[in-house]
């Protein structure tokens, strides 16, 4: 792939943004493209970027970005003036193609510089997306407080609220209080308003609808009706209002078209406020409500705009509540992306004994998975405090609730878990517990945090600040080295209460399987107790009888020890609770319940009490169906006919592990006494009845129960699972509850089989293996959902694993791909080898005078280990051999990729000497190579008459003209040539007999002397020398002088000034300080036989007066007597 590059950047000295074009080769049938010329000089191809997902969607897309390497010299090919050139905010273009590919190429990027850099001859340059067309705000119109639709003074400047989709219980702005008029979207006509509330309470049906705001306001309403004027969002009240108005609406309904999903609604805004359709990724935006569409809700969404906000900010927030990202991609389109997760492969080694190597790792709170969960609810615009509600007791919030206080109407309560509840009963009562059950309450908000999560981090808490009071106080014992008996009770009393509280932390942390942190604390209170027992001298630690001495450092360090070890461990106890509790309800735990991943996550169940021969495996193939399909369908078979009531096990959900606490840790599902689970699989059973079995372990990993849901029938033609397809199959399950007090802390399912005797070969079929944790009165299984991938990714050969978002059988293969690129290839480069027996130059001369100079290499390693070759010239008009490196800023790099051999300079002077060079490169990264390259040794051109290479030692015009030169035609310049030569010989000179000396006078002209500026000066209120040059007089002679300069002025009139000089001496001087752009001066002098130098010198007053080059002339006219 061949990258061009477009980018306009300032001429802050012109004014002007010049196009200039580059490419990444050096081919005529590239440089050439669409008529224009692109100057090889990209020196490192661009590197892009932009980050679509980072694993979770608390964040949306970054701006897309570029960066790319430039030669200056490049650049000043195309112009002079490249390096004054003003870069940052230059717009740049970025096209991909193959040599051969005819344009237009393919545009992979349209921004503006953002950043950049000039280092020697190297343009380093940032560019991001232009967002700037999607930073309009969304609501563009405001109330002006001039009465009627645009409100009254009172809201002026306030912006007009937008409402799409179908929000409920928004907040119409009031616009006009007299007629008691609210609006509720001022951008088109909405759909409809559905009902209408006042203080929550809902009125009766609309009185009607009317055409505009003029017939609304007329129209007679009566008091406790409203009307509404759709065509411009508006409502109206047959009386003033009492309390709050609400509404739920059916919002923007521009042109009949009821816009809910969220690509559409993006869409219509956009359109509104007149952004380019161009700049619009519709595709990406139609497909996000295609993928919404078909969710069982339809994907539709609510807004209720009020406050503003930009375009591309609640794009991104449009998209992450849809699972989605929204971002301005590098072609600078606004566009929408659903996050796909695919299966994974690969493993990630946490021993960095693989690629791609961990650096590190760590657990860290993440979200609930996101495939196949649908999220949704029809949000509250305005949520209302007690007393804005129509409620016919007062709404009071009691706080926690107490069996102790009587409750009575309006009152409401919280419990330990979150839950809110509203006492509704006809009579005032305590001692009845908020439940579903209970005809008292009405719940009103669901449970947010367990009990145990609740008391376990309040432990944590509670310790952190006893362990800061106590620490300070036996700061202050220990500072004098020595425990008096007033002090000695404080520290007895701190070290009870360590010793008393052990064996319950010690409890929780076996309950949870803490091991690490747990020995970590008893050490410590071991520790503890062993050093304090040391303390004898002269009395024991613990006897008030006397002074014990200390040494104060130790002391307080053993009682610091104990408690961070303690604080360390109930945080930790802390956070297993909370990740046992985050498990979101009613979604599956079982790993691969679908065996998309094979069999990762199961292993072969139980063979019976008598050792039951059977046999397992995934996906069993038949005639004339097989048992997989629609789903991936795990079996077992017992071979032979067994015994009435004999029972064998499919799998367990459970994967390898070095102990079953590992396999506990790693597959089971961690539960907690009080949590209710439900259990279930869709079975099927040839020849036997089966069932979804849920065994318990305690925290070590020791079975503990085991309870089974009821047995499927056995399998008829309809049952059977024949080809997968769930139809086929029973889903049989039940429901669980791990009593309180228990030591259960781990589940598994497993699927069993009891056979009916007289039945040979019995199989089992199942798959969609269920256990999800539920609310505990939830009665209504859950609807099944697929379950995750391995729980700790890290280890072993993990299934369902994400790396950043991106599966990790892709990250597999990119790594391999990527290990085995040039990028990742440390091995030395070959050099080309350069012929040195002359031929390795050559050049063509053109009619034209300039010269086509070719320099040819060889090479003889693999083409795709490198990434091509550099040819660097160096162009001189000395004959001396020329050192590559000696002067690098003169010298030009050209890049070519691998397949090629040689290079040809085009149109360039031939009595000019040119050295080359060539070398082979392999781009590698940067860890690989600092430089970011391998090159290889450079090789010269070193042949005869190549050290350097001069095509010819004159420049010849080989064409015929035939047109005019200077306005005369080229016959009458041929006779005139014709004429001149019939009185010069063969030097030049005039023949003495062709001149008529007594025709030669006095003061007759015999030379002529004129010379321009070679550089461009600006002005620094000092004179400088523009033009200075000698000239040689045989004898006395008069010189008549003159200075035609050419000013320029960027700020207006300014102080100028010039002058003549003659062998240091002014001999004319001129200046002033209005605008004038194109002063002279003139004057003549004597001089007698010498040499004589001439000088023009400039002054401007500041920078802002410029005296370009080549554009000021000093002209010296010699005569002779």
């Amino acid at each position: 792939m061949h990258i061009l590059a477009e980018i306009t950047p300032l001429d802050p000295v012109a004014g002007t943004r010049p196009t200039l074009r580059v490419s990444s080769l050096q081919d005529r049938g590239v440089n050439g493209l669409n008529g224009v010329k692109w100057w090889p000089g990209i020196t490192r191809k661009p590197s892009m970027g932009i980050t679509l997902f980072d694993g979770d969607f608390s964040s949306g897309v970054n701006s897309g970005q570029i960066s790319m390497e430039i030669a200056v010299t490049a650049l000043e090919k195309l112009d002079a003036n490249a390096r004054r050139f003003v870069w940052a905010g230059a717009s740049i273009t970025v096209y991909s193609g193959a040599t051969g590919q005819a344009w237009p190429w393919t545009k992979i990027f349209v921004g503006r510089v953002e950043g950049f850099r000039v280092q020697a001859n190297k343009l380093s340059l940032s560019a991001t997306v232009d967002e700037e067309p999607f930073q309009a705000k969304v609501l563009s119109a405001t109330y002006a407080g001039t009465g009627g639709l645009e409100g009254g003074a009172d809201i002026k400047g306030k912006s007009k609220p937008w409402a799409f989709g179908a929000p409920k219980n928004i907040e119409p702005i009031l616009i006009d209080s007299i007629n008691s008029v609210f609006q509720v979207s001022a951008y088109g006509t909405i759909k409809a308003v559905t009902t209408l509330y006042e203080r929550g309470a809902a009125f009766s049906a609309s009185f009607g609808n009317y055409a505009d705001y003029t017939a609304l306001v007329a129209a007679s309403i009566p008091a406790g009706r409203w009307a509404t004027c759709l065509a411009s969002g508006l409502i109206r009240l047959g009386a003033p209002p009492y309390g709050v108005i609400t509404a739920d609406i059916e919002g923007d309904y521009l042109s009949s078209t009821w816009r809910r999903l969220p690509g559409a609604i993006l869409q219509r805004i956009c359109s509104a406020l007149s952004i380019s359709g161009g700049l619009i990724d519709t595709t990406s935006l139609n497909a996000l409500d295609s993928a919404l569409a078909a969710l069982p809700a339809g994907g539709n969404i609510s807004l209720y705009l009020t406050e503003q906000q930009e375009v591309i900010d609640l794009a991104r927030d449009i998209a992450i509540s849809c699972n989605a990202q929204a971002g301005v991609s590098w072609l600078g389109q606004l566009f929408t992306t659903r996050v796909a997760i695919a299966s994974p492969v690969a493993s990630l080694d946490a021993q960095a004994k693989s690629m791609p190597r961990v650096v590190s790792n760590v657990e860290i709170q993440v979200s609930p998975p996101y495939t196949r969960i649908q999220m949704g609810g029809d949000k509250c615009w305005r949520v209302q405090s007690f007393d804005e509600i129509a409620f016919q007791a007062e709404l009071i919030d009691k706080g926690l609730y107490s069996a102790s206080v009587v409750y009575r109407d309006g009152n409401i309560v919280s419990l330990d878990d979150g839950s809110r509840w509203l006492f509704v009963g006809a009579t005032p009562v305590s001692g009845s517990t908020p439940t579903d059950v209970n005809t008292n309450w009405a719940r009103m908000t669901n449970a947010v945090q367990s009990a145990a999560i609740a008391a376990a981090q309040a432990a944590a808490d509670a310790a952190q600040a006893d362990a800061d009071a106590a620490l300070t106080t036996l700061t202050n014992i220990a500072s004098d080295s020595l425990l008096t008996p007033d002090e000695k009770p404080r520290v007895i009393q701190d070290r009870d209460a360590i010793v008393a509280e052990q064996a319950g932390i010690d409890a929780q942390a076996s309950a949870f399987s803490i091991t690490t942190e747990k020995t970590t604390y008893d050490t410590a209170v071991s520790a503890l107790t062993t050093y304090l027992a040391t303390l004898t001298s002269p009395v024991l630690w613990s006897n008030l009888t006397g002074n014990t001495t200390i040494v104060g450092s130790t002391f307080r360090q053993k009682f610091l020890d104990v408690y961070a070890a303690r604080q360390a461990l109930l945080n930790k106890i802390a956070a297993e609770a909370a990740k046992r509790a985050d498990l979101a309800l009613g979604s599956n735990l079982v790993v691969n319940s679908e065996f998309t991943n094979g069999l990762t996550g199961w292993s072969a169940g139980w063979d019976g009490d008598s050792g039951l021969p059977v046999t397992r495996g995934l996906n069993l193939t038949g005639s004339p169906n097989n048992w997989f399909g629609t789903k991936n369908v795990a079996w077992a078979k017992v071979t032979g006919t067994p015994a009435a009531g004999k029972v064998f096990d499919a799998y367990y959900s459970l994967g390898p592990g070095a102990t079953n606490l590992d396999k506990g840790l790693r597959w089971a599902v961690p539960v907690m006494p009080g949590d209710r689970l439900y259990y279930s699989a869709l079975v099927a059973g040839h020849r036997c009845n089966v069932l979804a079995n849920l065994q318990f372990w305690d925290g070590n990993g020791t079975y503990v129960s085991e309870v089974a849901s009821a047995t499927a029938p056995v399998a008829t033609s309809t049952t059977d699972f024949s080809d997968g397809d769930p139809t086929q199959a029973t889903r049989v399950g039940a429901f669980v509850n791990i009593p309180n007090g228990s030591a259960i802390r781990f589940a598994f399912l497993n699927i069993r089989a009891v056979c009916p005797g007289g039945q040979a070969d019995p199989y089992i079929f199942f798959s969609d293996g269920f256990i999800a944790k539920v609310d505990p009165n939830q009665t209504v299984p859950p609807v099944y959902t697929m379950g995750p991938g391995d729980r700790r990714a890290t280890e072993g050969a993990p299934s369902g694993t994400l790396v950043a978002g991106v599966s990790a059988d892709t990250v597999a293969t990119a790594t391999t791909n990527f290990n085995a690129s040039n990028d990742r290839n440390s091995a030395a480069v070959a050099a080309p080898t350069v012929a040195t027996d002359g031929t390795a130059v050559d050049h063509t001369l053109q009619s034209n005078g300039s010269a086509d100079i070719s320099f040819e290499w060889s090479w003889g390693g693999t083409e795709g280990d490198i990434d091509g070759f550099l040819v660097y010239l160096y162009q001189s008009s000395s004959a001396s051999a020329y050192t590559f490196g000696t002067t690098p800023a003169a010298e030009t790099v050209f890049t070519l990729p691998a397949n090629k051999r040689a290079f040809i300079l085009f149109g360039t002077a031939p009595d000019q000497y040119y050295s080359f060079a060539v070398q082979a490169y392999r781009s590698v990264d940067k860890d690989i190579n600092a430089a970011g390259a391998i090159k290889s040794t450079l090789v010269k051109a070193t042949g005869g008459g190549e050290n350097p290479y001069r095509p010819s030692a004159s420049v010849a015009f080989a064409g015929d003209v035939t047109g005019t030169v200077s306005g005369a035609s080229a016959a009458t310049v041929a006779s005139g040539a014709g004429k001149a030569n019939n009185g010069l010989d063969s030097s030049g000179n005039v023949l003495t007999d062709k001149v008529n000396t007594s025709s030669v006078q006095d003061n007759a002209i015999t030379l002529l002397y004129s010379q321009v500026s070679g550089s461009t000066y600006y002005g620094n209120n000092a004179w400088q020398t523009i033009v200075t040059y000698n000239i040689t007089t045989t004898m006395a002679a008069d010189l008549h002088l003159s200075a035609f300069v050419a000013l320029g002025f960027a700020s207006g009139a300014r102080n100028w000034g010039i002058r003549i000089l003659l062998n240091g001496v002014t001999v004319v001087y001129r200046s002033g300080g209005a605008y004038n752009d194109a002063p002279s001066c003139a004057e003549k002098a004597s001089v007698g036989a010498g040499t004589h130098t001439i000088t023009l010198d400039f002054l401007g007053q500041d920078s802002s007066v410029v005296c370009g080059a080549g554009q000021s002339s000093l002209i010296a006219d010699r005569r002779y007597k």
